[in-house]
């Protein structure tokens, strides 16, 4: 169902206005207003055909000509037709910066904003013509060629999603761009090629590889390197394991099933690693698409997935090891279950996860490297230091940042804004950034001072003809694994996987790591979401006026931590609580209930809150 080669499509012989002028007025906007959300829009399909011509006109025409004028070569970019953990009766665009990351420039976010919500074939109120207008009518005259572009696309398995898909393709070929067509693809492969077909943005140490195939190799490539390691840390680690993947009945499935005939294709039979079996469960075919299965059911559910065939019911399928991906595979969670007990291992576990790995790693390499400077009679600490750290949001539970802030300290966890864009953007202010939100959607980045470290500890040992120690070897591999430009359910099971291997842990051992902390959250119907105003991290509520006052009472009452924050995209504020209690934790999301209905304009009846502790 994925295709290895995507297909190259040529931009038409000639520029066609007519044909774009055609499909501008055949697809007009069809909501008063389309709003950006975290990725791009996100709407019921029926509504979506507008927006995929707009994004498209955008992207072929108008960001060539932003890059332009902003004096840079015109880069790919791409377009991902997907409602990622929505179900099938959604439909959405992301768009895909030359980074590889989510567009994120705000700036540019709300020109395609108001770009998609213009009516690109009429007049404003002045009588001055939408840009696009002026183009078609000076092509005939216009002998200087538009500024080229090149456009990754790609769709999830939705039923909606090849013909929405298909309405950008013209649109861009009728602008005379050219379209990298990846057919079905998750959206973390999308993003893959984007950034590996912008070779100068990718570091020396990751091989280029813009194509589904050279995807397929880097991962197994990478996770046996790893694998490699725990084998010669422990003889014992070579065991091999067996995890079920909850697919969400989604593209995550043939993707798995590609990484794993791809593995037995490079795996020699004397490897000493011992790769993990996977048993996919919950294609594209077997049931509806993220309906009561997937990360997204498992995370708020709190509960296994349905599974849609009856032979995935055996008893000896490794219930005790399990993860589930959402409908795109860009979020993951793991999970436990069996007759007597259910346990949830979110994108915080992740996180303490790998940070205490990767903080053990920095701290052998950083060991290994000064005694071998001391065997050689050479002291040189010339190579710096390197900064790990944590990115969470308000959302994340409060026993994970402690945790966290004990391992990496204080200074070394942020709470961004919630969003991926800004959590993405405050990992990159630390050599070796780590961010997962608690739906599990993450990723490690790599800052510039990491690449020069691990090439300066190469070259000390190999100048000293030493054997790289395994901190070296696991860190190196790290970028080639790893899909640093957006979250990747594959590449984030891997790594996942690798680690367990090498700590020679189950997922017991490691949700033993901390316990959650009992939370709840909820939201509230209001009559304008817009008069919630909060700070930088959605942690204090700064409008209506009294609001955080009063929540403040509630959370010293209860010896809690609550806040509250606007939807980005329907009229209702979000609340968060927990506490050191399930009891203490539902009386404080009651109690901050009821202060956003009768301080910020709540609809319908007030919730009921408890009584006074006091």
């Amino acid at each position: 169902m994925i295709s290895l080669h995507p297909q190259v499509l040529s931009p038409n012989d000639d520029t066609s206005p007519s044909e774009v002028l055609r499909l501008l007025e055949k697809y007009p906007p069809r909501l008063p207003r389309y709003a950006y959300g975290t990725a791009g829009f996100r709407y019921d399909a029926t509504v979506m055909d507008a927006v995929l011509v707009r994004v498209a006109v955008f992207c072929a025409w108008w960001y060539p000509q932003l890059q332009a004028g902003n004096g840079t070569a015109p880069e790919t970019i791409g377009i991902m037709v997907t409602a990622s953990h929505n179900d099938e009766s959604y439909n959405g665009v992301k768009l895909v910066a030359p980074n590889g990351e989510i567009l994120a420039d705000p700036i540019v976010q709300g020109q395609l904003t108001d770009w998609v919500n213009s009516d690109s074939t009429e007049s404003n109120q002045a009588g001055s013509k939408h840009p696009i207008r002026v183009w078609i009518e000076q092509q005939s005259t216009n002998t200087k060629s538009p500024p080229t572009c090149i456009i990754h696309i790609g769709h999830d398995t939705r039923s909606h999603s090849p013909s929405l898909t298909e309405l950008a393709v013209k649109t861009i070929r009728a602008l005379g761009g050219q379209v990298i067509h990846h057919g079905v693809a998750t959206t973390p492969l999308l993003h893959h090629a984007v950034f590996h077909q912008n070779p100068q943005r990718v570091p020396s140490m990751i091989p280029i590889r813009p194509d589904a195939v050279g995807y397929y190799q880097l991962l197994s490539w990478s996770y046996l390197a790893l694998l490699q390691t725990a084998a010669a840390q422990d003889s014992n680690s070579n065991t091999t394991k067996r995890l079920v993947v909850d697919c969400a009945c989604g593209v995550g499935y043939p993707s798995v099933k590609l990484f794993q005939s791809t593995l037995q294709g490079v795996i020699s039979p004397t490897c000493p690693a011992a790769p993990t079996e996977f048993y996919c469960i919950n294609g594209p075919t077997h049931g509806p698409l993220n309906e009561n299965c997937g990360s997204e059911h498992v995370q708020k559910s709190m509960a296994a997935p349905q599974w849609y065939r009856d032979e995935s019911n055996s008893d000896a399928l490794p219930w005790e090891y399990c993860a589930a991906v959402d409908g795109d595979a860009d979020r993951i969670v793991f999970f436990h279950k069996n007759s007597h007990e259910f346990f949830l291992l979110d994108g915080d576990k992740i996180t303490v996860l790998i940070c205490e790995f990767l903080q053990a790693q920095v701290a052998a390499l950083k060991q290994a490297c000064q005694e071998q400077q001391q065997q050689g009679g050479n002291i040189n600490n010339s190579m710096g230091q390197l900064t790990l750290g944590a990115v969470q949001t308000a959302y994340a539970n409060g026993a994970s940042t402690k945790y966290l802030k004990n391992i990496l300290g204080s200074d070394n966890v942020l709470i961004a804004k919630t969003g991926v864009q800004h959590v993405h953007h405050a990992a990159k202010s630390f050599d070796i950034g780590v961010y997962f939100e608690a739906n599990g959607h993450g990723t490690v980045v790599f800052g510039p001072q990491f690449y020069s470290y691990i090439a300066q500890a190469e070259a000390l040992f190999m100048a000293a003809e030493s054997p790289r120690p395994l901190s070296l070897q696991r860190l190196r591999v790290l970028p080639a694994l790893i899909n640093q430009a957006v979250g990747d359910a594959v590449s984030d099971l891997l790594l996942v996987d690798a680690i367990l291997h090498i700590k020679g842990w189950d997922l017991k051992a490691w949700n033993q790591l901390y316990s959650d902390m009992p939370s709840r959250m909820s939201k509230l119907k209001v009559t304008d979401r817009n008069v919630v105003k909060t700070n930088e991290n959605d942690t204090i509520c700064l409008a209506p006026e009294n609001v955080q006052e009063e929540l403040n009472a509630a959370m010293k009452e209860w010896n809690g931590r609550c806040f509250v924050r606007a939807s980005g995209t329907e009229d209702v504020v979000r609340v968060y609580a927990e506490a050191e209690t399930r009891d203490a934790a539902d009386q404080l999301s009651a109690k901050a209930e009821y202060i956003v209905h009768t301080l910020c304009g709540g609809v319908g009846d007030p919730p009921k809150f408890p009584a006074s502790r006091m």
